[in-house]
């Protein structure tokens, strides 16, 4: 039996389409599953019973921290209330109760506050060139102008002067 060039070409292109469509599909499917766990942010159910069950309001605080650390849901502009104990796995009135029983924070929006700050000022002192306003978007702020108030009260200088400042106590 005599195969003429163009068969062979003809056949080779059809496995390497074959081939094609199998790798598309498997990587459809690997996209798929990886996307779906990426949307899960939530921590596992036997980790939040555990620490609902019997903690101290401290350690309870430790662990929301740490939750909300990993997951840096403080940077989104739309964190709320809301948002942060569904992820938390807690209810809204829980968490709120938990905040106020905390004397340095008290409501929500001053706990986020106080880690949109904390995340600031990390950015501040380790991206120096940073522009303040990139800053202020990255950890959650929607305005320069309420980044700059807040921190400027809290901290008592300028995102602008703390950079500086940063600057000079690590060359010396």
């Amino acid at each position: 039996m005599d195969i003429s060039p163009t068969t062979v070409i003809l056949i080779i292109v059809v496995c390497l389409l074959i081939a094609i469509v199998i790798i598309g599909i498997q990587v459809t499917k690997i996209s798929r599953a990886l996307s779906g766990s990426r949307k899960e942010e939530k921590p596992a159910p036997a980790e939040t019973e555990a620490v609902e069950s019997g903690q101290t309001e401290e350690e309870m605080m430790q662990w929301v921290d740490t939750q909300m650390d990993k997951t840096r849901l403080y940077c989104r502009p739309d964190c709320d209330l809301k948002t942060a104990a569904e992820m938390l796995r807690l209810s809204q009135r829980r968490l709120a109760r938990l905040l106020k029983s905390q004397p340095q924070y008290g409501t929500f929006a001053e706990y986020l506050t106080q880690k949109r700050l904390e995340a600031a000022c990390r950015l501040l002192r380790e991206k120096p060139f940073y522009k303040i306003e990139s800053v202020a978007h990255e950890v959650g702020f929607s305005s320069r102008k309420t980044f700059q108030t807040l921190f400027k009260n809290r901290m008592g200088i300028t995102p602008s002067a703390y950079r500086d400042q940063a600057k000079t106590e690590n060359i010396t």
